[in-house]
């Protein structure tokens, strides 16, 4: 939720100008979507014109004014790596344009030094969705037979998730993780996910990080890590906490009640997402009743479960 809700055409103005946004790349550009006067120059009174007019055209269907999404990603991302308390750390995330803008530069000492690895993956969206079921069930199938002929010539049984591996093993050696030129990596190679989810489909997985100094086996088994379930699941609850602001709106010609986000409401949305996200990270146990560890711990960011009483009465 890249908004500002306590701004107006003129103090965005006063804010571009005051901390010189013009010299800056434009994904560091906290109002870059608004930006078409050069402040280094007399600017024209079109100009100025031009930028309020759209300031003040954003702020009529919203009680907010838009941030630069890369802006607001580069924000959140160093706050994360200030609050980490841990060695190794794996980051999973969509093939978006901000979010790996954000992290290439965020954690680009620990990048370089494979302390922190950013692992991408994306969909193949062209698959419709029967299709994409068909394709993994088959998969499954085969994965599920071969296995069971190479068990009956072997000595010993090799699981399921073994198998698997050395199916991501034989992929990896056979395109490799990165384009070389020179020597040098240069462009990172798809690598096609051996068995997704049914709703997936086709799924690839790259790092942008050189992995080079990891064996094949070691590659493979990061790989099979990379999954969007635990993204998927975050998904699916934030819906569920969000379906109390829809609001009903009765059609004019039926019975029928459509259901949809109040659009000038954004504000709510933003504070339920904000209280969701703490419950999540200090209070949830993550589904261990026996060994309450949320994800706020296994960060290292704190050594104990909080209650949503402490959340709401901290001061």
């Amino acid at each position: 939720m890249a908004y500002d809700y306590r701004i107006d055409p003129e103090e965005t103005l006063l804010d571009i100008e005051s901390k010189h946004e013009y010299l800056l790349a434009p994904y560091q550009r906290k109002y870059g979507k608004y930006q078409f006067i050069d402040f280094r120059k007399d600017p024209l009174e079109n100009e100025l014109d031009r930028i309020t007019e759209s300031i003040s055209t954003g702020l009529i269907y919203h009680d907010g004014l838009h941030i630069n999404s890369t802006y607001t990603a580069l924000a959140h991302y160093w706050l994360i790596n200030n609050m980490l308390k841990v060695k190794d750390l794996n980051i999973v995330v969509d093939n978006d344009d901000s979010l790996l803008t954000a992290l290439k530069r965020v954690f680009k000492d620990k990048i370089k030094t494979n302390d922190t690895k950013i692992f991408v993956t994306t969909l193949n969206k062209k698959i419709k969705k029967d299709e994409a079921k068909e394709k993994v069930r088959n998969t499954a199938f085969e994965i599920e037979k071969d296995n069971t002929i190479i068990n009956e010539n072997l000595e010993f049984n090799l699981s399921k998730y073994e198998y698997t591996l050395s199916l991501f093993y034989e992929e990896i050696k056979k395109t490799g993780t990165y384009d070389f030129d020179g020597g040098f990596p240069m462009k990172p190679k798809k690598t096609p996910y051996i068995l997704p989810k049914e709703d997936e489909g086709e799924r690839f997985v790259w790092s942008i990080n050189n992995l080079s100094q990891l064996s094949i086996e070691q590659i493979a088994k990061l790989y099979y890590l990379v999954n969007t379930v635990p993204l998927n699941g975050y998904h699916n609850n934030l819906r569920k906490r969000l379906f109390i602001l829809d609001r009903a709106n009765p059609s004019s010609k039926s019975e029928k009640k459509d259901y949809a986000h109040a659009p000038k409401k954004l504000v709510y949305v933003q504070k339920e997402l904000t209280i969701f996200r703490t419950w999540h990270n200090f209070c949830n146990n993550m589904g261990y009743a026996s060994d309450p560890i949320t994800p706020a711990m296994k960060l290292g960011i704190t050594d104990r479960q909080y209650t949503i009483r402490e959340i709401i009465f901290q001061k």
